[in-house]
């Protein structure tokens, strides 16, 4: 397993709210990469499938702020 901090982090949209990635965590070649996420609004702390995350927007890129995803769970 490799914990790979991210520095800077990168803010995301996940199903459960937009947040703040901290960390990604690989497991393998047999799993996608884990995304260790702090939400926004309730602060905690969750981890996200890859597939489950997308990049937020950015104005000055002109990116328009991503739907999120649908929960697989």
């Amino acid at each position: 397993m490799i914990a790979q901090p991210l520095n800077p982090p990168w803010f995301v949209v996940t199903p459960k709210g937009d947040g703040i990635a901290r960390m990604i965590l690989d497991y393998g070649p047999d799993m996608n990469p884990i995304f260790l996420v702090e939400l926004n609004e309730s602060r905690e702390f969750l981890c996200f499938d890859m597939i489950d995350v997308r990049g937020s927007g950015n104005a000055m890129w002109n990116l328009e702020h991503p739907e999120a995803p649908e929960s697989r769970a």
